[in-house]
């Protein structure tokens, strides 16, 4: 089974549609978005060989353990299992961030629905699953909308 998307037939996803994602984590259970409902999902897309996402991981860790009703969901496009496990496994006892790897990468059909053609990349799902936010917006910017509700 690999990664799915809900509205599968839209040609592309925008605001204020629904996203659905279910991917393996390194443990090779499959972790659905869906899991999540009640909170804002941050899904963020990455790769061990992405300077700027290494760079970013741990204010992201920051942040999930600031608001619990954040819930991020690291989605790695790496193509080597091992490289994604061994920064997976340095990072998981920094906070409660869940860490799923598509194995299609970053050739996965599903990713062009949401806009997705380069990293660091993320999308924010509101409390029903729905597209709020998407494309390269600033941890700054996120922090703010957690804390007024609005984005600056």
């Amino acid at each position: 089974m690999g990664a799915f998307v809900l509205s599968a037939y839209a040609q592309r996803l925008d605001l204020g549609d629904e996203l659905l994602i279910s991917l393996p984590n390194e443990k090779g259970k499959y972790i659905s978005t869906y899991e999540f409902r009640g909170k804002y999902v941050l899904v963020d897309f990455w790769a061990t060989w992405c300077f700027p996402c290494r760079m970013e991981t741990p204010y992201l860790y920051k942040l999930s353990r600031r608001y619990p009703h954040l819930v991020v969901y690291r989605v790695s496009i790496d193509d080597s299992r091992s490289k994604w496990l061994a920064m997976v496994r340095k990072w998981r006892k920094k906070g409660p961030v869940i860490h799923v790897r598509d194995p299609n990468g970053r050739y996965s059909s599903w990713m062009e629905k949401i806009g997705f053609n380069a990293i660091p990349y993320a999308v924010l799902l509101d409390k029903d699953g729905k597209i709020v936010r998407k494309g390269d917006f600033t941890l700054h910017e996120l922090n703010h909308f957690l804390r007024k509700g609005e984005w600056p």
